[in-house]
């Protein structure tokens, strides 16, 4: 066990040196999980890591084979840096040419960070393919593009895959990216869905749609609202205004609710998606996600009709 510590007003990279027994026996990798626990004035971001060790004895036949395919264990990069750097590598073996496709691929579950997302937190590489020449091994390098944004979202998690090898099998991938969110906010705070995506049957008569000031309460706060409707007419979807502004006074932070009215018709339409938008947000605060400087920040609701789809018709 290592104690790694951080006095006041410092912050930055801590190093840990874990020794590496040699030996000489030819074997496959092997994972070392490094784990953090027991923080003190602080929170824990990324929980663990993995340190791969690959063995560089020397394997008979080793010019008479292709070797394999392994990503070079995880990976941490600030979300500010624009990409991260991947390291993947040929090993045990490198005969003829062979090449392999890396992209990032949103978890299906982390227990231990919160899921990033395609598009919105990272970007697949414009040329994804890495080549090893005829007689060639060892490491190469892939830039993945991480987004920046202005949320506080903490630390977020990625998965590496290897895709599409060609003449040389993938014998592990698979390890996390984790993005460390820098983000820093302003005194008047940052306007933020709730919830990216919000839902309700159509029968429960409202849609409520959560917006919340976070981070700073300096002044008073407006934000514009309005609905975009994917593929229909927001109109036959609700009841009442559909655009208005929330507003919070100096000193006033959390969370404002938008309510919209749903017109419960007899009409079968399955899901239904619209998009609520924020912007003109005004007294200095900052909306999330803001991209280009277009100033405004998309959510995503599904409406969801129960009716039965027979039924509907013979009401027809």
């Amino acid at each position: 066990n290592t104690v790694v510590n951080w006095a006041d007003g410092e912050t930055g990279i801590k190093t840990v040196q874990v020794p590496i027994i040699d030996n000489a026996d030819q074997e496959r990798e092997k994972l070392v999980q490094i784990v953090l626990s027991s923080a003190t004035g602080a929170e824990l971001g990324m929980r663990e890591g993995f340190l791969m060790i690959l063995t560089d004895e020397f394997v008979p036949g080793f010019d008479q084979h292709p070797g394999y395919f392994g990503i070079g264990g995880g990976f941490r990069v600030d979300e500010s840096a624009g990409f991260v750097e991947v390291e993947v590598v040929r090993y045990a073996g490198n005969q003829g040419q062979v090449s392999v496709d890396v992209f990032g691929e949103e978890p299906t579950l982390t227990l231990l960070n919160i899921p990033a997302t395609q598009g919105v937190d990272f970007a697949q590489p414009q040329n994804p393919t890495l080549t090893w020449a005829d007689g060639e091994a060892g490491p190469k390098i892939m830039q993945i593009p991480i987004i920046d944004d202005f949320e506080d979202e903490g630390t977020e998690t990625f998965r590496l895959r290897l895709h599409n090898p060609q003449g040389a099998d993938v014998a592990f991938d698979g390890f996390g990216i984790s993005i460390i969110d820098d983000d820093v906010i302003q005194p008047e705070g940052l306007i933020t869905f709730v919830n990216r995506e919000s839902f309700a049957p159509e029968s429960n008569g409202t849609l409520n749609i959560d917006v919340a000031r976070r981070h700073g309460t300096l002044g008073t706060v407006t934000v514009d609202y309005q609905l975009w409707d994917n593929g229909g007419s927001v109109a036959d979807d609700f009841i009442g205004a559909m655009d208005g502004q929330l507003a919070w006074a100096d000193g006033e932070g959390g969370v404002k609710t938008i309510s919209l009215t749903i017109d419960d018709d007899a009409d079968y339409e399955n899901f239904h998606s619209i998009a609520p938008i924020l912007s003109n947000v005004t007294g200095g605060a900052r909306l999330d996600r803001q991209r280009d400087n277009n100033g405004i920040s998309v959510g995503l609701a599904f409406l969801h009709d129960p009716e039965d789809q027979s039924e509907g018709a013979d009401g027809d």
